[in-house]
């Protein structure tokens, strides 16, 4: 391996991280979501005999997992991407 490759490298510890950030920006992201597009819909079904009451919270709590997951491997691709054009960068700069 050249001394290049080494310095492309990332130590455990920055991954971790790295991960740690991703997965709290993605939790930000996710509640963000929940609060602003996906609660107004499901209060006003509530309001309108819809849905009750227990299924909002179940809809809630499943709704902003999945919306954590989805922006959590959203952001990791969009890193991981970002990570292989900078080592391509410096590479060829």
């Amino acid at each position: 391996m050249e001394e290049d490759d080494w310095e492309l490298m990332i130590s455990d510890s920055e991954l971790k991280q790295k991960g740690s950030l991703v997965i709290g920006l993605a939790m930000i992201l996710s509640a963000l979501t929940m609060y602003a597009i996906v609660m107004p819909v499901l209060l006003k079904w509530v309001e309108e005999s819809i849905i009750a009451v227990p299924v909002l919270f179940i809809c809630a709590l499943f709704g902003c997992a999945v919306l954590t997951a989805v922006f959590y491997f959203a952001m990791t691709s969009v890193i991981g991407l970002l990570t292989k054009l900078i080592g391509l960068l410096k590479k060829y700069s």
